[in-house]
């Protein structure tokens, strides 16, 4: 059974709001926030190995280079914004990675700008990847995030691999179900997001 952090657990105490009632998901503005963070408890590593990681794709090196880099800074009382404080209080068991928040409508997958989250490098740490917030019947988030350690800091190393050293890359790759106003909690024993989606503005036709 895998250990579930304390600032979790206090993000999803604090969304004890109802789901808010819309038109139509397509007529309805969202505010998305996310929170990315790497943590350090070796408890939660779960005696898991990883092996050497494979080289990106161009195609997704292309998606990556097309990808939306967004603004906006989170909101001061935003359940993820105590989160982010809680572990900032967690003596050195996390440290935040990014924390975004941004304003879009829910489209088709095929039309939904893929948002960029990217840190780094923090010292031999680095964070890239993309999260697509999308309408299909019911709302999604398809989420492709990527973390690598090693002496750069660097994700996608360049062409001439001999000259970088041995990187290690941990991924987050997982498409779900959300409902507006959860937090939504993307699990990984090294690190973590989490993603909560809020209506702000109903649009009429």
């Amino acid at each position: 059974m895998r250990v579930i952090s304390k600032f979790v657990l206090l993000a999803a105490l604090l969304c004890g709001t109802p789901l808010v009632a819309a038109q139509s998901a397509r007529n309805t503005i969202y505010e998305v926030e996310v929170l990315v963070f790497q943590n350090f408890l070796e408890e939660l590593e779960g005696g898991e190995f990883w092996g050497p990681d494979e080289p990106e794709s161009e195609e997704r090196l292309m998606e990556l280079e097309n990808a939306m880099v967004v603004g906006g800074a989170p909101g001061e009382a935003s359940p993820l914004s105590l989160a982010a404080e809680k572990m900032g209080r967690e003596g050195g068991n996390y440290r935040v990675l990014a924390h975004k928040r941004w304003i879009q409508n829910a489209d088709a997958k095929s039309n939904s700008q893929r948002i960029r989250i990217s840190a780094g490098p923090i010292g031999n740490t680095a964070l890239d990847g993309t999260v697509v917030f999308y309408v299909s019947r019911f709302l999604h988030v398809d989420v492709n995030l990527a973390l690598a350690t090693d002496n750069t800091g660097l994700i996608y190393p360049a062409a001439d691999t001999e000259s970088v050293p041995a990187r290690q890359v941990y991924r987050i790759k997982e498409r779900r179900r959300i409902k507006t106003v959860d937090i939504n909690y993307f699990d990984h024993p090294k690190f973590g997001m989490l993603i909560q989606i809020k209506p702000v503005q109903v649009t009429r036709n």
